[in-house]
């Protein structure tokens, strides 16, 4: 299915791969080739290791910078909302407590183990 014609043509691959043994005919040149060759088609120099590390060093500082700053914001904000909630939170604890001893009075065999009817 080799043919050479003078007019251009599309690229087609399944016909690279009929024809991969046949040389080309005349000045035909695969399209694989003319982009490999072609100096205004730009090309990425190859990653090195080096490279690589320092782009994933300074993702990691960019991430590192943005964790901080949040961190920084979110502590001054609860600072602020504990500034707040002081006084309601000793409230709290205090309610808890006349709650907690209120109730071992009522019930102080479970709590403490021992009967009153025993004398100790």
């Amino acid at each position: 299915m080799s043919r050479c014609l003078s007019q251009p043509r599309l690229y087609r691959p399944e016909e690279d791969i009929v024809n991969a043994g046949v040389p080309p005919c005349g000045d035909q040149v695969s399209p694989f080739e003319e982009d490999m060759y072609d100096e205004k088609s730009p090309v990425n120099p190859p990653l090195t290791d080096d490279v690589i590390r320092a782009s994933l060093f300074q993702m990691a500082q960019a991430i590192t910078t943005q964790t901080q700053t949040a961190t920084t914001q979110a502590q001054a904000m609860n600072t602020q909302a504990n500034r707040e909630v002081v006084p309601l939170a000793y409230q709290q604890i205090a309610i808890m407590d006349s709650r907690l001893r209120d109730f071992t009075r009522i019930n102080p065999p479970t709590f403490y183990r021992y009967k009153f009817e025993e004398d100790p």
